[in-house]
């Protein structure tokens, strides 16, 4: 995933920062399991006028047995300036559905 302040005068800040995520992860056979929690990968990134992306990658821990990620859905929420210093109220970024690629077997 990456992030980028793409327009910092429509955001009204020079800076966001990133508070919370929530996934939806479905598997291949219709399950559905819940992933929220503070930051990303232990870590509260800020997307600033300095900085302007922020990339991660991220994984599903703890599988079902037998099951395979065929996608996700979610949102981010995010605070103009810094969560300690806010310059706003918070709001979400969504995450529309992406479907992944089955995997491929191996002869």
């Amino acid at each position: 995933v990456t992030f980028e302040l793409v327009d910092r005068a429509a955001l009204g800040a020079d800076s966001v920062q990133l508070v919370s995520r929530n996934w939806l992860i479905r598997y291949d056979n219709q399950q559905y399991m819940q992933s929220s929690g503070a930051g990303v990968v232990g870590e509260f990134p800020v997307v600033s006028v300095a900085q302007p992306y922020y990339r991660y990658c991220s994984r599903v821990r703890d599988e079902p047995e037998g099951l395979v990620v065929c996608g996700f859905e979610g949102e981010f929420t995010v605070v103009p300036g810094t969560i300690d210093d806010p310059l706003g109220p918070k709001f979400s970024l969504p995450v529309p559905y992406i479907e992944l690629p089955a995997p491929l077997e191996l002869a």
